[in-house]
């Protein structure tokens, strides 16, 4: 694994994207639903760096417990730090799965409220354009998510890179959805009475 500030410069860009991911899919939320997963695999990444600086601060502590006999403070705490880093790495791909699925959710529940005239009447890019890089991006999502690899130090920013900007087009075809709502309701209901 990489060296420690290496190691530190990784934990804090996954945790950062992880952050970013997880703030956005607490606005996006219509429902407000709380999902644990990445909370849990951040809470997990803190609790290594604590074993890690107490192995940094306290070496003669670290030597007397049981998780420590045998190492040097050094080997301890970068073992701790690549453990971390893993947890980081975890909650990451854990935020952008459900903000993926929050998108994915939001724009075929929009979707469901009206008829497939109206949709290829104001959208009529839905089915040649929008519809299949739905689907293309979730399947390309799901390649990802079979690869992640926190073993696989080069693609450690890559892949989550990677995820982020599949994530990213989601959120732009949801938002063109969305903006279409108000013409979608006007071609759903007609013409409003009394004009013409």
């Amino acid at each position: 694994m990489a060296q420690d500030g290496d190691k530190w410069r990784l934990i804090v860009q996954v945790h950062n994207m992880a952050k970013a991911l997880l703030l956005k899919a607490e606005e996006v939320d219509p429902d407000h639903e709380f999902y644990y997963p990445p909370l849990i695999q951040q809470r997990d990444a803190l609790d290594h760096i604590i074993r890690a600086q107490f192995a940094l601060l306290f070496p003669e502590k670290l030597a007397c417990g049981v998780n420590g006999q045998g190492q040097s403070p050094d080997e301890y705490a970068a073992r701790q730090l690549d453990k971390a880093l893993g947890h980081a790495y975890r909650a990451l791909f854990d935020a952008g799965d459900w903000l993926s699925i929050i998108y994915r959710e939001r724009i075929r529940g929009t979707l469901t409220e009206y008829s497939r005239k109206t949709m290829y009447s104001v959208l009529p890019e839905f089915s040649k354009d929008i519809e299949p890089r739905i689907n293309e991006l979730s399947s390309m999502i799901a390649e990802l998510r079979a690869e992640k690899d926190i073993g696989n130090e080069g693609k450690l920013i890559d892949g989550p890179s990677t995820y982020i900007k599949l994530i990213d087009e989601l959120e732009d075809l949801w938002r063109r959805v969305e903006q279409a709502k108000p013409r979608l309701d006007e071609a759903e209901s007609g013409p409003p009475r009394g004009c013409g």
